[in-house]
């Protein structure tokens, strides 16, 4: 009987120990899915000279993804094989601007809005220069504008972003600065900053400047708008020259609510397709780039570090003492000493 038993055993651990291993589960990692990019246009990758951080897609949400700004949602279906959060989603090449939905994080206290990878026809056409002239003989009369003022935007070049960056959703703040300009008041702008001035600023968030090409693409997006909101002028959308300023050309019922600056974020509808507010109005927006005229070439010596040049450099975005469809064009440009710190120039900051 027990050596019965003692057999009945030793044949069970033989089964066992002759059945086959089972295999782990493997379970398959998301990530974007990759779609073709344009070949013809130049890539845009952040310049060695700015020693940018190298960033990869997550696979998975972070516990703390954020809410977008605006209770939106990408459409899937007219992007099929998208898969991930918003950050994995930026390198995902976006064609319209409705493809994408406002995606809003913060680094160090300061709100940023993400801004993906796509295409952006960088600069004016003959047609949309035309529209413009439209735009502001209806403001200034006919014969008052001169195809001229336009120049600086042409020719037209296609260029596309291989990797989504960051652009702060406002301008940079009197408290965030910590100090004051012309005007005091924690949420204004911070004003009479010099290029330097605002390099150094950025760099102490770990952040920088951005470029122009990177500053249009954020207020135009691949639909290439003529403003932020779209391709007409809308007095009530930002803060630009009206009743109380004297070159004020949208007549005396014209009145946004503030004689010079506006506090950041006081015009949300007038935000862009990446949710950055007051891209277009309340104070000229320092670019990294040294003044040159197009094609933009980020590699041509127009995006050098050049903390010691001298070259100019270009503002965006016009400002609160500027009216109609010329220097608050998403697409306008104006070149000015890196020196030069008035009370229309302030600035924002991006970062890879």
């Amino acid at each position: 009987m027990r050596r019965t038993l003692i057999l009945l055993l030793l044949a069970v651990a033989l089964a066992s120990a002759c059945a086959p291993a089972s295999k782990p589960a493997v379970t398959p990692q998301a990530g974007p899915a990759s779609s073709p990019s344009p070949t013809a246009a130049p890539r845009l990758t952040p310049p060695a000279t700015l020693a940018f951080r190298a960033t990869s897609p997550p696979t998975q949400p972070p516990p703390d993804t954020p809410v977008p700004i605006r209770p939106t949602v990408v459409p899937t279906a007219a992007m099929p094989g998208l898969v991930g959060t918003p950050r994995s989603l930026g390198f995902e090449p976006v064609t319209r601007n409705d493809d994408w939905a406002p995606f809003v994080e913060k680094f160090d206290g300061v709100e940023m809005a993400l801004v993906p990878a796509g295409c952006l026809k960088m600069g004016s056409t003959d047609e949309q220069v035309d529209d413009a002239m439209r735009q502001c003989e209806r403001l200034r009369g006919a014969g008052n504008c001169e195809r001229s003022w336009y120049q600086h935007e042409q020719p037209v070049e296609t260029l596309c972003f291989d990797e989504p960056f960051w652009i702060d959703v406002y301008e940079v703040t009197n408290v965030q600065y910590g100090s004051s300009g012309e005007w005091s008041g924690d949420e204004l702008p911070r004003e009479q900053v010099n290029w330097a001035a605002a390099v150094a600023h950025c760099k102490s968030r770990g952040a920088r400047l951005p470029t122009e090409a990177e500053w249009e693409y954020a207020a135009r997006g691949p639909d290439g708008l003529a403003f932020p909101w779209g391709d007409r002028f809308k007095a009530s959308l930002l803060n630009a020259c009206d009743r109380s300023c004297e070159w004020n050309l949208l007549g005396t019922g014209v009145d946004d609510g503030y004689p010079n600056t506006a506090p950041v974020g006081s015009y949300p509808e007038g935000a862009s397709w990446v949710g950055a507010m007051d891209l277009s109005g309340n104070v000229w927006e320092w670019t990294n780039s040294i003044y040159r005229p197009y094609p933009y070439r980020a590699t041509d010596g127009r995006e050098v570090d050049g903390s010691t040049d001298s070259s100019r450099r270009v503002l965006r975005g016009g400002s609160w003492y500027h009216t109609g469809t010329v220097l608050l064009r998403s697409a306008a440009r104006y070149p000015v000493s890196p020196d030069y710190a008035d009370y229309v120039t302030g600035f924002r900051c991006a970062r890879q």
